[in-house]
Protein backbone atom coordinates (compact mmCIF):
# COMPACT_ATOMS: atom_id res chain seq x y z
CA UNK A 1 0.00 0.00 0.00
CA UNK A 2 1.04 3.74 -0.64
CA UNK A 3 2.71 5.45 1.85
CA UNK A 4 -0.65 8.12 3.04
CA UNK A 5 2.53 10.74 3.50
CA UNK A 6 5.48 11.92 1.73
CA UNK A 7 7.85 13.66 4.24
CA UNK A 8 10.97 15.90 2.18
CA UNK A 9 13.52 16.83 4.32
CA UNK A 10 15.43 19.30 1.76
CA UNK A 11 18.37 20.46 4.04
CA UNK A 12 20.21 22.42 3.57
CA UNK A 13 23.66 21.23 4.43
CA UNK A 14 25.97 22.08 7.28
CA UNK A 15 22.88 21.96 9.58
CA UNK A 16 23.19 18.50 11.01
CA UNK A 17 21.86 17.43 7.79
CA UNK A 18 24.08 13.91 7.93
CA UNK A 19 24.12 13.35 11.92
CA UNK A 20 20.62 13.14 10.89
CA UNK A 21 20.60 10.79 8.19
CA UNK A 22 23.63 8.39 10.07
CA UNK A 23 20.72 8.69 12.94
CA UNK A 24 17.38 7.39 10.81
CA UNK A 25 20.11 4.41 9.92
CA UNK A 26 20.86 3.45 13.00
CA UNK A 27 17.22 3.84 14.54
CA UNK A 28 15.32 2.59 11.61
CA UNK A 29 13.56 -0.06 13.38
CA UNK A 30 12.48 2.56 15.66
CA UNK A 31 11.27 4.76 13.22
CA UNK A 32 9.55 1.90 11.36
CA UNK A 33 7.60 1.35 14.72
CA UNK A 34 6.27 5.10 14.66
CA UNK A 35 5.16 4.41 11.00
CA UNK A 36 8.54 6.28 9.43
CA UNK A 37 10.30 4.45 6.49
CA UNK A 38 13.06 5.09 4.21
CA UNK A 39 12.81 4.25 0.37
CA UNK A 40 15.39 1.00 0.43
CA UNK A 41 16.16 -0.29 -2.95
CA UNK A 42 17.50 2.93 -4.25
CA UNK A 43 19.76 3.70 -1.09
CA UNK A 44 23.45 4.08 -1.40
CA UNK A 45 24.67 5.82 1.85
CA UNK A 46 23.26 8.22 4.25
CA UNK A 47 21.94 10.80 1.65
CA UNK A 48 18.94 9.69 -0.67
CA UNK A 49 21.14 10.96 -4.25
CA UNK A 50 18.34 9.36 -6.09
CA UNK A 51 16.06 12.41 -5.59
CA UNK A 52 19.02 14.48 -6.87
CA UNK A 53 19.58 12.67 -9.91
CA UNK A 54 15.80 12.28 -11.02
CA UNK A 55 15.96 16.05 -10.72
CA UNK A 56 18.35 15.80 -13.05
CA UNK A 57 21.46 16.59 -11.05
CA UNK A 58 24.44 15.63 -13.05
CA UNK A 59 26.81 15.23 -9.82
CA UNK A 60 24.19 12.42 -8.72
CA UNK A 61 25.04 9.88 -11.79
CA UNK A 62 27.81 8.89 -10.29
CA UNK A 63 26.33 7.84 -7.74
CA UNK A 64 24.05 6.01 -8.81
CA UNK A 65 25.32 3.86 -11.23
CA UNK A 66 26.55 1.84 -9.03
CA UNK A 67 23.58 0.30 -7.82
CA UNK A 68 23.40 -2.69 -9.52
CA UNK A 69 20.20 -1.86 -10.81
CA UNK A 70 20.97 0.80 -12.72
CA UNK A 71 24.97 -0.82 -14.24
CA UNK A 72 24.94 -0.36 -17.69
CA UNK A 73 22.31 2.31 -18.37
CA UNK A 74 23.16 5.55 -19.97
CA UNK A 75 21.10 8.25 -17.91
CA UNK A 76 18.17 8.82 -19.89
CA UNK A 77 17.53 4.88 -19.80
CA UNK A 78 18.12 5.17 -15.90
CA UNK A 79 15.43 7.70 -14.71
CA UNK A 80 13.16 5.93 -16.15
CA UNK A 81 14.30 3.18 -14.31
CA UNK A 82 14.31 4.76 -11.62
CA UNK A 83 10.98 5.76 -11.38
CA UNK A 84 9.46 1.95 -12.16
CA UNK A 85 11.70 0.94 -9.27
CA UNK A 86 10.71 4.07 -6.76
CA UNK A 87 6.48 3.27 -7.51
CA UNK A 88 7.27 -0.27 -7.46
CA UNK A 89 8.55 0.48 -3.81
CA UNK A 90 5.99 2.65 -2.62
CA UNK A 91 3.00 0.22 -3.78
CA UNK A 92 4.28 -2.42 -1.30
CA UNK A 93 6.18 0.12 1.02
CA UNK A 94 4.26 -0.83 4.49
CA UNK A 95 4.46 2.54 6.38
CA UNK A 96 2.13 5.47 6.52
CA UNK A 97 4.84 7.85 5.73
CA UNK A 98 8.02 8.10 3.46
CA UNK A 99 11.21 9.95 4.43
CA UNK A 100 13.27 11.09 1.42
CA UNK A 101 16.11 13.01 2.84
CA UNK A 102 19.06 14.80 0.45
CA UNK A 103 20.58 18.20 1.84
CA UNK A 104 21.07 19.03 -1.86
CA UNK A 105 17.26 19.34 -2.20
CA UNK A 106 16.78 22.34 -1.01
CA UNK A 107 18.49 25.19 -4.00
CA UNK A 108 17.12 23.54 -7.28
CA UNK A 109 15.48 25.11 -10.04
CA UNK A 110 11.75 25.47 -10.71
CA UNK A 111 11.77 22.86 -13.42
CA UNK A 112 13.98 20.15 -11.28
CA UNK A 113 11.10 20.54 -8.21
CA UNK A 114 8.19 20.18 -10.76
CA UNK A 115 9.56 16.85 -12.22
CA UNK A 116 10.68 15.52 -8.63
CA UNK A 117 7.59 16.34 -7.10
CA UNK A 118 5.40 15.10 -10.02
CA UNK A 119 6.70 11.84 -9.05
CA UNK A 120 6.14 12.20 -5.71
CA UNK A 121 2.37 13.02 -6.47
CA UNK A 122 2.40 9.62 -8.38
CA UNK A 123 2.82 8.58 -5.02
CA UNK A 124 0.41 10.58 -2.78
CA UNK A 125 -0.83 13.85 -3.01
CA UNK A 126 -0.31 14.55 0.88
CA UNK A 127 3.95 15.90 0.67
CA UNK A 128 4.81 18.26 3.25
CA UNK A 129 8.96 19.04 3.82
CA UNK A 130 11.04 20.15 6.55
CA UNK A 131 14.36 22.45 6.17
CA UNK A 132 16.93 24.17 8.27
CA UNK A 133 18.82 27.23 7.10
CA UNK A 134 22.45 28.38 8.81
CA UNK A 135 22.96 32.38 7.91
CA UNK A 136 25.13 32.23 5.19
CA UNK A 137 28.29 34.02 6.47
CA UNK A 138 28.07 30.67 9.24
CA UNK A 139 26.96 28.55 6.87
CA UNK A 140 29.89 29.50 4.56
CA UNK A 141 32.19 29.35 7.29
CA UNK A 142 31.35 26.03 8.31
CA UNK A 143 31.26 24.79 4.44
CA UNK A 144 34.61 25.47 3.80
CA UNK A 145 36.32 22.58 5.05
CA UNK A 146 33.83 20.44 2.34
CA UNK A 147 34.26 23.27 -0.57
CA UNK A 148 38.41 22.65 0.29
CA UNK A 149 37.75 19.04 -1.24
CA UNK A 150 36.34 19.93 -4.59
CA UNK A 151 36.92 23.49 -5.32
CA UNK A 152 40.19 23.97 -6.88
CA UNK A 153 41.65 26.59 -6.54
CA UNK A 154 40.08 28.33 -3.22
CA UNK A 155 40.24 31.24 -2.01
CA UNK A 156 42.05 32.15 1.03
CA UNK A 157 38.72 33.95 2.94
CA UNK A 158 36.03 31.00 3.40
CA UNK A 159 33.10 33.40 2.48
CA UNK A 160 34.29 33.27 -1.23
CA UNK A 161 32.88 31.07 -3.29
CA UNK A 162 35.18 30.22 -6.60
CA UNK A 163 33.19 27.10 -7.97
CA UNK A 164 34.30 28.42 -10.97
CA UNK A 165 37.60 27.79 -10.55
CA UNK A 166 38.38 31.59 -11.23
CA UNK A 167 40.20 32.78 -8.28
CA UNK A 168 39.71 36.67 -9.82
CA UNK A 169 36.00 36.65 -9.78
CA UNK A 170 34.68 35.04 -6.42
CA UNK A 171 31.00 34.93 -5.55
CA UNK A 172 29.91 35.66 -2.29
CA UNK A 173 29.25 31.80 -0.50
CA UNK A 174 25.77 30.80 0.29
CA UNK A 175 21.96 30.82 -1.10
CA UNK A 176 19.29 32.97 -1.26
CA UNK A 177 16.99 30.82 1.46
CA UNK A 178 13.81 33.14 0.56
CA UNK A 179 13.94 31.99 -3.34
CA UNK A 180 14.44 29.01 -2.76
CA UNK A 181 11.92 29.04 -0.45
CA UNK A 182 9.59 30.54 -2.96
CA UNK A 183 10.16 27.73 -5.70
CA UNK A 184 9.05 24.57 -3.16
CA UNK A 185 5.92 27.13 -1.89
CA UNK A 186 4.48 26.61 -5.37
CA UNK A 187 4.14 22.99 -4.59
CA UNK A 188 4.10 22.63 -1.12
CA UNK A 189 2.00 24.99 0.75
CA UNK A 190 3.07 27.25 3.64
CA UNK A 191 1.63 25.36 6.23
CA UNK A 192 3.15 22.06 5.13
CA UNK A 193 6.64 23.57 5.22
CA UNK A 194 8.25 23.49 7.93
CA UNK A 195 11.49 26.00 8.21
CA UNK A 196 13.93 25.64 11.25
CA UNK A 197 16.87 28.38 11.89
CA UNK A 198 19.68 26.47 12.95
CA UNK A 199 20.75 29.01 15.11
CA UNK A 200 17.42 28.58 16.95
CA UNK A 201 17.84 25.36 17.65
CA UNK A 202 20.54 24.31 20.27
CA UNK A 203 20.03 20.33 19.40
CA UNK A 204 19.53 20.15 15.72
CA UNK A 205 18.97 16.46 15.66
CA UNK A 206 16.06 17.01 18.36
CA UNK A 207 14.29 19.83 16.37
CA UNK A 208 14.32 17.45 12.92
CA UNK A 209 12.87 14.46 14.75
CA UNK A 210 10.26 17.17 16.51
CA UNK A 211 9.28 18.39 12.92
CA UNK A 212 8.78 14.92 11.67
CA UNK A 213 6.86 13.74 14.30
CA UNK A 214 9.41 10.75 15.85
CA UNK A 215 9.57 10.18 19.31
CA UNK A 216 12.83 8.97 20.43
CA UNK A 217 12.91 5.99 23.60
CA UNK A 218 16.02 7.91 25.38
CA UNK A 219 17.87 10.83 24.58
CA UNK A 220 18.72 12.15 21.14
CA UNK A 221 21.88 13.28 21.49
CA UNK A 222 23.43 16.11 19.09
CA UNK A 223 27.06 15.92 17.05
CA UNK A 224 28.84 18.23 16.71
CA UNK A 225 32.01 17.30 15.09
CA UNK A 226 35.03 19.45 15.51
CA UNK A 227 35.99 20.85 12.09
CA UNK A 228 39.67 21.28 10.44
CA UNK A 229 42.41 24.44 12.06
CA UNK A 230 42.78 27.52 10.04
CA UNK A 231 46.42 25.42 9.88
CA UNK A 232 44.82 22.48 8.47
CA UNK A 233 42.40 24.45 5.88
CA UNK A 234 45.62 25.53 4.53
CA UNK A 235 47.20 22.76 4.14
CA UNK A 236 44.55 21.69 1.51
CA UNK A 237 44.07 24.48 0.14
CA UNK A 238 47.94 24.72 -1.00
CA UNK A 239 47.96 21.39 -1.86
CA UNK A 240 45.08 21.50 -3.75
CA UNK A 241 46.53 24.10 -5.91
CA UNK A 242 50.12 22.81 -5.53
CA UNK A 243 48.68 19.31 -7.43
CA UNK A 244 46.75 21.45 -9.78
CA UNK A 245 49.63 23.18 -11.09
CA UNK A 246 51.91 19.66 -11.52
CA UNK A 247 48.82 18.94 -13.92
CA UNK A 248 47.61 16.32 -11.25
CA UNK A 249 43.49 15.27 -12.61
CA UNK A 250 40.65 16.68 -10.32
CA UNK A 251 40.15 13.15 -9.28
CA UNK A 252 43.21 12.48 -8.10
CA UNK A 253 43.51 16.31 -6.74
CA UNK A 254 40.03 15.80 -4.45
CA UNK A 255 41.05 12.25 -3.26
CA UNK A 256 44.44 13.57 -1.94
CA UNK A 257 42.51 16.41 -0.16
CA UNK A 258 39.50 13.84 1.53
CA UNK A 259 42.78 12.13 2.72
CA UNK A 260 44.85 15.44 3.94
CA UNK A 261 41.39 16.69 5.64
CA UNK A 262 40.96 13.06 7.72
CA UNK A 263 44.94 13.73 9.47
CA UNK A 264 45.51 17.77 9.57
CA UNK A 265 44.75 19.07 12.83
CA UNK A 266 41.29 19.97 14.26
CA UNK A 267 40.12 23.20 15.57
CA UNK A 268 39.22 26.72 14.81
CA UNK A 269 39.13 27.44 11.33
CA UNK A 270 39.74 30.54 9.95
CA UNK A 271 38.08 33.89 10.20
CA UNK A 272 37.29 36.30 8.07
CA UNK A 273 37.66 40.25 9.05
CA UNK A 274 34.89 42.00 9.99
CA UNK A 275 35.02 44.09 7.18
CA UNK A 276 34.79 40.84 4.66
CA UNK A 277 31.77 39.98 6.56
CA UNK A 278 30.00 42.98 7.01
CA UNK A 279 30.64 42.68 2.73
CA UNK A 280 29.71 39.07 2.30
CA UNK A 281 26.43 40.02 4.38
CA UNK A 282 25.27 42.84 2.76
CA UNK A 283 25.06 40.65 -0.24
CA UNK A 284 22.55 39.04 1.30
CA UNK A 285 20.59 41.78 3.04
CA UNK A 286 17.24 41.63 0.62
CA UNK A 287 16.73 37.80 1.34
CA UNK A 288 16.72 38.25 4.86
CA UNK A 289 14.20 41.14 4.58
CA UNK A 290 12.13 38.10 3.14
CA UNK A 291 12.77 36.06 5.36
CA UNK A 292 12.18 38.05 8.18
CA UNK A 293 8.51 37.91 9.70
CA UNK A 294 7.80 35.30 6.16
CA UNK A 295 9.80 32.14 6.67
CA UNK A 296 11.21 33.04 10.16
CA UNK A 297 10.27 34.68 13.43
CA UNK A 298 11.61 38.47 14.11
CA UNK A 299 12.99 36.92 17.39
CA UNK A 300 15.30 34.23 15.18
CA UNK A 301 18.40 34.06 16.53
CA UNK A 302 19.50 33.60 12.34
CA UNK A 303 19.29 37.71 12.61
CA UNK A 304 21.40 37.77 15.57
CA UNK A 305 25.41 38.20 15.91
CA UNK A 306 26.60 35.64 18.44
CA UNK A 307 30.73 36.07 18.13
CA UNK A 308 32.14 39.65 16.35
CA UNK A 309 34.37 39.26 13.50
CA UNK A 310 38.44 40.19 14.05
CA UNK A 311 39.27 43.45 12.15
CA UNK A 312 42.06 41.40 10.33
CA UNK A 313 41.52 37.59 8.85
CA UNK A 314 43.55 34.61 9.88
CA UNK A 315 47.07 34.08 8.15
CA UNK A 316 48.35 30.96 8.21
CA UNK A 317 51.99 30.77 6.61
CA UNK A 318 52.65 27.08 5.74
CA UNK A 319 56.60 25.96 4.11
CA UNK A 320 57.24 23.93 0.71
CA UNK A 321 58.87 21.54 2.50
CA UNK A 322 56.21 21.37 5.35
CA UNK A 323 53.75 21.14 2.76
CA UNK A 324 55.23 18.42 0.62
CA UNK A 325 55.54 16.20 4.23
CA UNK A 326 51.72 16.75 4.73
CA UNK A 327 51.02 15.05 1.01
CA UNK A 328 53.65 12.31 1.76
CA UNK A 329 51.49 11.66 5.01
CA UNK A 330 48.29 11.53 3.10
CA UNK A 331 49.49 9.44 0.08
CA UNK A 332 51.05 6.79 2.84
CA UNK A 333 47.59 6.59 4.41
CA UNK A 334 45.89 6.28 1.56
CA UNK A 335 46.72 3.61 -1.19
CA UNK A 336 46.47 0.48 1.06
CA UNK A 337 44.13 1.24 3.70
CA UNK A 338 41.00 2.77 2.15
CA UNK A 339 38.06 1.79 0.23
CA UNK A 340 37.10 4.11 -2.72
CA UNK A 341 34.26 4.78 -5.83
CA UNK A 342 35.64 6.91 -8.62
CA UNK A 343 38.21 9.01 -6.00
CA UNK A 344 35.68 8.90 -3.04
CA UNK A 345 35.27 7.12 0.43
CA UNK A 346 32.09 5.94 -0.16
CA UNK A 347 29.49 5.95 2.44
CA UNK A 348 29.01 3.41 5.29
CA UNK A 349 32.07 1.50 4.40
CA UNK A 350 35.01 0.59 7.04
CA UNK A 351 37.24 3.48 5.52
CA UNK A 352 33.86 6.03 5.64
CA UNK A 353 33.83 5.49 9.48
CA UNK A 354 37.32 5.39 9.96
CA UNK A 355 37.94 8.86 8.69
CA UNK A 356 34.76 9.99 10.57
CA UNK A 357 36.68 8.18 13.51
CA UNK A 358 39.66 10.15 12.85
CA UNK A 359 38.04 13.68 12.11
CA UNK A 360 36.82 13.22 15.30
CA UNK A 361 39.89 12.79 17.02
CA UNK A 362 39.29 9.48 18.25
CA UNK A 363 41.36 7.40 16.01
CA UNK A 364 45.18 8.37 15.52
CA UNK A 365 45.12 8.44 11.39
CA UNK A 366 49.36 7.58 11.20
CA UNK A 367 50.83 5.22 13.27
Amino acid sequence: MNPREIILHLGASKTATTSFQGYCLEHEAALNAQGIGRVSALRNGYNDNFAGFYMGMPKQWSKIRILPAFQGLDPDQAQSRLRDIFLAEARVFGHEKMLITFEGLLPRQKHEIDRFMALCHEVTSNVWAVVAIRRQDRWALSSYNTRLVGEVPISENPLESTRQGRLEHPEPAGMHYATCLSHWAKHIPREKLAVLAYEDHPNMLAAYFAAIGFVADTRIEDRRNTGMSAYGQQVLRLAGMRELERGRPLGEIKRLQRLLKGIVPRGEGRRPSAAQAAAHLAHFAKDHERLRGDWLPETSKFFEDDAPYPDEATVVQIADDELEEWIAKAEKFGPDRIDRDGGIVTPGTAAWHRLEAISRGTLSAIS
